[in-house]
């Protein structure tokens, strides 16, 4: 079950009317008569007169699929994104000066009588908190 499914913003890049039901992450997504309509989860009167409201007009066919690219290049564009993330990450990491006084830990101290892996050596030359540290919010599936 996705929260946002990806369709959404694969539709908005190619300038598509959207109709989506009123659940889970959508209304982050789709503004109510902006990108497309809002209609109740499990209201197929609400959706029919959605689509037909695109149907009977097409230039708002065409401006709520323009706004809806605008949003998607806004809100979902690798730059975007991109940057989000950068910024999860500078919350998340001591500051620099920080992390170059910081010495290196040894393979040997990440995990008692084995080696580490490599993604928990860097993620500790990194000076990132553990996967369990890491806030619940922050976490994949939360």
């Amino acid at each position: 079950n996705e929260v946002l499914p990806l369709v959404i913003a694969e539709a908005q890049a190619f300038q598509r009317p959207l109709v989506v039901s009123d659940i889970d992450g959508l209304p982050e997504a789709v503004a109510d008569g902006q990108e497309g309509f809002l209609v109740p989860p499990e209201d197929a009167q609400a959706l029919c007169d959605a689509i037909d409201k695109f149907h009977k007009d097409a230039d708002l066919a065409v401006r709520t699929g323009a706004l809806g690219r605008v949003r998607a290049l806004h809100q979902f564009s690798h730059k975007a994104m991109t940057l989000k993330y950068e910024a999860i990450i500078d919350a998340m990491a001591p500051p620099p000066e920080q992390l170059l006084s910081a010495p290196a830990p040894a393979a040997e101290e990440a995990v008692p009588g084995e080696l580490a892996s490599r993604a928990e050596l860097k993620r500790r030359d990194m000076g990132l908190p553990a996967p369990s540290q890491v806030p619940p919010i922050l976490r994949q599936g939360a």
